[in-house]
């Protein structure tokens, strides 16, 4: 409708309302008549369709009011049974009660922000394990994963230390055995016999899923916690302790996963893990891979790491060549109830569990401590003139949409940018030179000044977890060094990632 540009052009937005309010009413008073005429059994259908036809947009548009539409609809209902029965449940769909303030607060878990002894987040493992929510334990093939997840859960079920760590609560496990299920129970029978543990397994509250489902649909995953129910209150009629941990070995066997380096599918199968601890009133500790170059971290998307509660990694050398492991570690990649860091350094020892039907000897492993975790010498800041590029990249983006962000949420205030704009600007500065076009060779220039950035701990990088956008920022606290060398203070920074 024009509205007039007179002074009386107030007066016309008013008159444009009060129409646009009529005919709403009007057409409300066409669905009720509609709905009288319709079939019990056609009701619903009816009153779906015309919802969300026209009803819907005329209540966020305003011209109409809930109240307006329940006693339309109440009276096209016209005290039949079943069409009451339908728009009782409709009604109670789309206009929910209001909570009460105390539900609301339970509901929330509003308090004050008044910090009381006690408010420190429980655990399982002292440093090692929360009480609920996403552990998850990385580390590359061969490094251990499996027999550090098969000692801890030995810690948990038994109450003794892990690794000299103490465990908080003494609670049952289950694991879901989605990969190298036929050799778990070997393993946990050569963790017994080194511990000294004198139960046999099966007076432990250990329970094994050996045919998980694939976690492919949120159906499944439903089954699963259903079923999970079932057995821990099984488990903890039988002896005696609760199940407080599902362990999930591993991430990539139990649950159907398109693409790993998806962030939106990473996080996705994150939140569901979320889900699960907060159901089953567990922690959940998935098992996943490291990619090919251990600095990488976790296999696959940024997210996988962002997106958990608290991060385990296995780590070690192996040799490419020989396939010999050495130099075995356990480290807290991420924590948010204590010091990250390195823990200890392990070994495997060698068990033998008898003879195998050709009479040969069956030889697994069971975990050490063996001291502090090694440590390495401190990587070389990246060369300042060979990442000029870089620096400039990044320098141009972060004067002209660098944005002030704490780190993980809640740390320090860094200056950052998302790193697609970095690789934006770096991809139109680089020249190649060769007659053949730059595509490929900007390219692999760009992944090497990257890992050089974050390798040499001259910047650091993470995933912003509201916008799902990785984002990088300087660790010298200031624009990107053009000459010359770093002072030792800027040295002294390493990389987060």
């Amino acid at each position: 409708m024009t509205i007039d540009a007179s002074p009386n052009h107030v007066n016309g937005r008013i008159y444009a309302e009060d129409e646009d309010e009529s005919r709403a009413l009007s057409k409300l008073m066409e669905i009720g008549k509609m709905l009288k005429r319709a079939a019990p059994d056609q009701f619903a259908r009816v009153l779906e369709r015309e919802w969300r036809n026209h009803i819907v947009d005329a209540l966020c548009a305003g011209n109409i009011t809930p109240d307006q539409v329940r006693g339309h609809l109440i009276l096209a209902a016209g005290g039949r049974a079943s069409c009451l029965g339908v728009l009782d449940e409709f009604l109670a769909r789309e206009f929910p009660e209001p909570r009460s303030i105390d539900e609301a607060r339970i509901a929330l878990s509003f308090t004050d922000a008044a910090y009381r002894t006690g408010d420190e987040p429980e655990e399982l493992i002292k440093r090692l394990l929360p009480k609920d929510g996403v552990t998850m334990i990385g580390g590359q093939s061969g490094a251990g994963k499996t027999f550090v997840l098969v000692a801890m859960t030995l810690a948990l079920v038994t109450g003794q230390p892990f690794l000299g760590y103490p465990v908080r609560e003494r609670v049952g496990v289950i694991v879901v055995a989605a990969e190298g299920a036929g050799t778990i129970s070997a393993r946990f029978e050569a963790a017994r016999r080194y511990a000294g543990i004198a139960e046999p397994l099966e007076k432990l509250p250990i329970g094994i899923i050996r045919r998980p489902p694939d976690l492919d649909t949120p159906e499944a995953v439903r089954q699963l916690i259903g079923d999970v129910k079932i057995l821990a209150a099984e488990m903890q009629r039988k002896y005696g302790v609760r199940v407080g941990v599902l362990a999930i070995d591993t991430i990539a066997s139990a649950f159907s996963i398109v693409n790993e380096n998806d962030n939106s599918e990473a996080a996705a199968i994150c939140k569901q893990m979320s889900g699960m601890s907060a159901e089953l009133q567990m922690a959940i500790i998935p098992v996943h891979h490291f990619g090919k170059a251990q600095e990488q971290g976790l296999r696959g998307a940024s997210a996988w790491r962002a997106n958990v509660d608290h991060a385990i990694s296995v780590t070690a050398e192996r040799d490419a060549v020989t396939g010999t492991v050495t130099a075995r570690a356990l480290n807290v990649m991420k924590s948010r109830i204590g010091e990250e860091g390195p823990l200890c350094a392990f070994e495997l020892k060698p068990q033998t569990l008898g003879q195998n039907r050709y009479g040969e000897d069956i030889i697994t492993c069971a975990i050490e401590n063996s001291g502090p975790a090694p440590t390495k010498e401190s990587k070389k800041l990246p060369n300042a003139r060979s990442d000029r590029q870089f620096n400039k990249a990044f320098d141009d983006v972060v004067i002209a949409r660098g944005k002030d962000k704490r780190v993980r949420g809640d740390g320090p205030i860094r200056r950052m940018v998302p790193v697609e704009d970095v690789r934006k600007e770096f991809m139109r500065r680089y020249i190649s030179g060769s007659p053949d076009g730059r595509g490929s060779k900007a390219r692999m220039a760009w992944k090497r000044a990257l890992n050089r950035a974050l390798d040499g701990g001259a910047f650091s990088a993470e995933v912003d977890p509201k916008t799902d956008i990785e984002m990088i920022w300087d660790l010298m606290d200031m624009l990107p060094f053009e000459d010359g060398i770093p002072s030792c203070e800027t040295a002294s920074h390493t990389s987060q990632m």
